[in-house]
């Protein structure tokens, strides 16, 4: 049985005013399907343990869900199922971090994810990055015409900067610092062009929330992590010593601040308190330095499932240094451990509530490194923080962060996209857009006034009576261009509005035979009227030439409306980005013609002629519906 006959649907009527007649409509709302292109998955990270959590929740409500991963294994083959595909990475393959990697040749799979997903009909593509395969997902939703969602999880500038400073040891302290905040800068400008490109983002903290709404200008949705409160829990303790223990888990790499802990260690030695010992849980290539460094650290390298839980649950305290997190995953996993914690005041930690009295988040070093000496120092503090930790944590669940993610972001696209297909479905005649012009001309001719039309056509037409009357002298030339401007000020703004109404109206021809015909006459009786008050010379030449250029002036405001342009109202796109699409649309203007008689040759529709390229279309084809909706 095929996930859209499973009875996870809802029943929901509306009625629907149609042009001079009601209709009701009845249709199903289902649960969003989604595809979901983790970059990992398999990996012991915050990305993979959200990807993997993502799963498990949808998978348990028998949510349509397709998910597409990479992993390192040996295979030549892409392993494929009915709600997976996992794509083995080559061996050209180059390491971003010790189990992180980035491999272009997955593009060999290609093919093979696109029938995939165009098979799955996915209302929904969501990345998780700009990483190999939330590359290819990107890819999937342009070319099959899907809503793409993106999720912030890295944040790669600070991780690139850090990176570049260590690598630029040996240089003045100055000039690394220099070079290290100029990369920051470069990638983090590359990272946000690339997050331009998805309809709407999900960020785990209210800083990255702002940032991302500032620089790129869409949609950013608060999306919090979870924690498994059953696997992590403090009745899995089991240490009966009496030292005090602090716990570290994570990668162990320059961006998570590890080497702090070799400073922690020192202070706490010097300051006469050698019952300490740390347990160090994670792998990366600060291992080694750290080893060397630290006197009383167990390093277990990679720890997982029931063993790394029980490990959690003998902490005394949890110590993280990290300043780049975006969230802090492993924060939560000790509270639910019972396990307070001290953290700094930068990243998403700091976003962690601090009256919880399970949280310390710790203002600089020494403020840090004082906290811990007092819960060394007072022991007795811990069994009430330790209660304090397992309330918070037990509030931060996964469903609670993905049913929110279905609600907040999934679900209201979906049913954007099933309200653009209903409206393509509705094919609206000429008469249906006179009748709405004249029962509701305030909605359609004031509301709507067309600025960019009233704008661009002023500049135009005042140029027109400026050349054809110059011969009359140059006063007489400027006073044409000037009442020629004010009055295309004023009325070309309506005549846009009108054009505007007719560029879903169906036939095409007839639509754009109708313009032509009506706007000139209400156009010219009105310009000839006010020029021939003012006694413009030249008049009827000025006003053969406007009429010509009306014609073709209508014809072009009708094709590029119907490419997205030009438009106002809840339609419209900024000026200047209709500005930087005008070349290309003019050009495919001019070409429509040759196009319109090549199609007719070859008995095929021409694609530039199409609907619209900015609303979603729906196109048909022998074995049923294949969505081709974009936002």
């Amino acid at each position: 049985m095929h996930i859209r006959d499973c009875p996870v649907f809802i029943l929901i009527s509306k009625d629907i005013e149609l042009i001079g007649r009601k209709s009701v409509i009845t249709y199903m709302k289902q649960i969003p399907r989604v595809a979901f292109f983790a970059d990992c998955y398999d990996e012991t990270n915050g990305v993979a343990l959200t990807s993997r959590s993502l799963e498990l929740y949808a998978r348990s409500r028998n949510y349509p869900f397709l998910l597409v991963h990479a992993t390192q294994g040996t295979s030549l083959r892409c392993e494929e199922a009915e709600d997976h595909l996992i794509l083995p990475r080559s061996s050209l393959r180059f390491a971003v971090d010790r189990d992180l990697f980035f491999d272009l040749m997955l593009w060999r799979y290609l093919k093979r994810i696109e029938q995939r997903v165009r098979c799955f009909q996915p209302d929904i593509i969501h990345i998780t990055g700009p990483g190999d395969v939330g590359i290819l997902g990107a890819y999937c939703a342009y070319k099959l015409r899907v809503p793409l969602v993106a999720s912030w999880h890295t944040n790669l500038h600070e991780f690139a900067m850090l990176r570049i400073r260590r690598l630029l040891g040996f240089f003045p302290e100055s000039i690394g610092d220099v070079i290290a905040a100029g990369t920051e800068r470069q990638v983090l400008s590359a990272v946000l062009r690339f997050y331009k490109i998805p309809c709407a983002i999900m960020a785990p903290n209210p800083d990255l929330v702002e940032l991302l709404q500032q620089r790129t200008g869409k949609p950013v949705y608060l999306m919090k992590r979870g924690v498994d409160t059953v696997l992590f829990n403090p009745s899995r303790r089991r240490r009966i010593d009496n030292d005090f223990r602090l716990g570290y888990v994570g990668r162990l790499t320059p961006e998570k601040n590890v080497r702090f802990l070799v400073e922690i260690e020192q202070k706490l030695l010097q300051a006469g308190l050698h019952n300490v010992h740390f347990t160090i849980i994670g792998d990366g290539s600060e291992r080694s330095w750290l080893m060397e460094h630290m006197n009383s650290a167990d390093f277990t390298g990679v720890v997982k499932g029931e063993s790394l839980a029980s490990s959690y649950a003998d902490f005394d305290l949890f110590v993280f240094p990290s300043k780049s997190d975006t969230f802090g995953n492993v924060i939560l996993e000790a509270l639910a451990s019972g396990v307070p914690v001290v953290a700094f005041n930068q990243g998403g930690p700091r976003f962690f509530d601090e009256q919880s009295n399970a949280v310390h988040i710790a203002r600089n070093e020494q403020d840090f490194i004082e906290w811990i000496m007092r819960m060394v120092q007072s022991p007795e503090l811990l069994p009430g923080m330790r209660e304090a930790a397992r309330q918070f944590a037990c509030s931060a669940t996964w469903e609670r962060v993905f049913t929110q993610l279905y609600e907040q972001v999934y679900e209201p696209f979906a049913r954007r996209i099933e309200t653009i297909q209903q409206n393509a479905d509705v094919v609206e005649t000429v008469t249906d857009v006179l009748m709405k012009l004249i029962r509701n001309p305030q909605e359609y001719l004031l509301r709507r006034w067309n600025y960019k039309s009233a704008l661009l056509s002023a500049l135009f037409r005042g140029g027109i009576f400026f050349a054809t009357n110059i011969s009359a002298g140059l006063a007489a030339a400027a006073g044409a261009m000037l009442a020629e401007f004010v009055l295309r000020g004023i009325t070309t703004g309506f005549y846009g509005s009108i054009t505007q109404a007719f560029r879903k109206a169906e036939p095409v021809w007839k639509s754009m035979l109708t313009a032509i015909l009506l706007l000139p006459v209400l156009n010219h009786s009105i310009e000839l009227l006010v020029h021939w008050m003012r006694g413009t010379p030249n008049l009827w030449a000025s006003i053969g030439v406007s009429a010509c250029f009306t014609a073709l002036s209508t014809c072009f405001n009708l094709y590029a409306m119907r490419q997205g342009a030009l438009l106002v109202d809840d339609e419209q796109q900024s000026l200047w980005s209709d500005m930087k699409r005008m070349p290309r649309i003019v050009i495919n203007f001019v070409a429509s013609p040759f196009k319109l008689i090549g199609s007719k040759c070859k008995n095929k529709p021409p694609e530039s002629l199409s609907f619209c390229s900015w609303p979603c279309q729906k196109r048909k084809k022998k074995n049923g519906l294949d969505k081709s909706d974009s936002l």
